[in-house]
């Protein structure tokens, strides 16, 4: 094999250990970030506990600014992927209940990251402003989703035909970040199995169809 015919090989082995390093960067980020919280996390911190130089995480994200960015858009296509397939054909109050055990399941499962994210979620609004547009628009499309659910529902007949449904995808998602707030791994379980339908039931009960 000739220096030429090895370049892709070299690239493509490169490039899969950047992604190695992004990832583990990125998993002790979450970890440090939840326990001892963003503004005490520095980079050089984060590039030890990955296994790496102390360096690294300045040369690959410029910025702390950078590190939490990359971390929330690696959490927001985590979510994207895990509530697609979860909600995929299902409707309405049915696709609702999915989506919600879904965002569960992300804090019982992925503990660290659930920390992290609620960490940057109020550091962000006190001490880092300039993450407050990342994380306006990383919950605008959790509400949006529930918002749509909710729609579908009014659609199908399962719901009123004046069914709020912005007014409720708030209500949902504030009482699903209220239930999972300093909450994670296991004991979130009993969360993941009883707050979703009592969301639906909740929806039913006060915005029911009017009986015949």
């Amino acid at each position: 094999m000739t220096q030429v015919d090895t370049q892709p090989l070299r690239r493509r082995t490169q490039a899969a250990r950047r992604e190695q390093s992004d990832r583990r960067m990125l998993r002790a980020a979450a970890y440090l970030i939840g326990r001892r919280g963003l503004h005490a996390t520095t980079l050089a911190e984060i590039g030890v506990r990955a296994g790496y130089s102390s360096g690294l995480p300045v040369v690959r994200y410029g910025s702390k600014f950078g590190l939490v960015d990359t971390l929330l858009a690696a959490m927001d296509r985590w979510c994207e992927t895990t509530v697609a397939s979860m909600t995929g054909g299902r409707r309405g109050l049915d696709a609702l209940k999915a989506r919600a055990e879904a965002y569960i399941i992300g804090a019982r499962t992925i503990p660290d990251g659930a920390a992290a994210l609620q960490t940057i979620i109020v550091e962000a609004r006190y001490a880092f402003p300039e993450l407050q547009p990342r994380i306006d628009a990383f919950l605008e499309r959790w509400r949006l989703g529930f918002r749509d659910d909710l729609l579908d529902a009014r659609r199908l007949g399962e719901v009123r035909s004046d069914l709020d449904c912005d007014a409720y995808a708030n209500l949902i998602l504030g009482a699903i970040r209220g239930m999972t707030i300093g909450r994670f791994g296991e004991d979130l379980r009993e969360v993941q199995r009883e707050l979703p339908p009592l969301l639906c039931e909740m929806v039913r009960q006060a915005l029911a169809l009017p009986s015949a």
